[in-house]
């Protein structure tokens, strides 16, 4: 989860403001790349999401029970509603023209919103982890 929350979607925002100022074709492909590191970013998310929940299920504990745990679930699902409105905003695909036209610049200013809270939520999220007996075992060993 944290190389999808602190790698590739650090990386994805990184591009997405990098593209603000261009125009054409350059800005649809950078948008294209955008996209790309985006589904890269919810992969790794939607992976480590899975082997965690599995693992404590596996072991017989209770998911969501910590801070940790509340606010992550949290961000998991904003995780994963984010690249949806990505999808629409990307006027490429064509979804957007389902929506009626007035919609358009919140739909874009939504996402654009989402990602940005999704990705603070994470940084949150790694700091909630950080007093955790787990980690501070590791922590011992540096």
């Amino acid at each position: 989860m944290s190389a999808g929350f602190l790698g590739f979607m650090t990386e994805g925002i990184s591009t997405a403001l990098a593209f603000r100022h261009l125009e054409g074709g350059p800005r649809v492909r950078a948008i294209q790349r955008h996209g790309w590191v985006q589904v890269a970013s919810t992969v790794c998310i939607a992976l480590g999401f899975l082997v965690i929940y599995t693992n404590k299920a596996n072991n017989g504990k209770q998911h969501f029970t910590s801070l940790h745990g509340k606010v992550g679930n949290i961000n998991t699902w904003l995780a994963v509603a984010t690249p949806v409105g990505g999808i629409f905003s990307f006027r490429k695909l064509g979804l957007i023209t389902c929506l009626p036209e007035p919609w358009h610049p919140f739909i874009k200013w939504l996402h654009r919103c989402l990602g940005l809270l999704t990705w603070m939520l994470a940084l949150v999220t790694v700091q909630l982890v950080l007093p955790h007996k787990a980690i501070m075992q590791v922590g011992r060993i540096w």
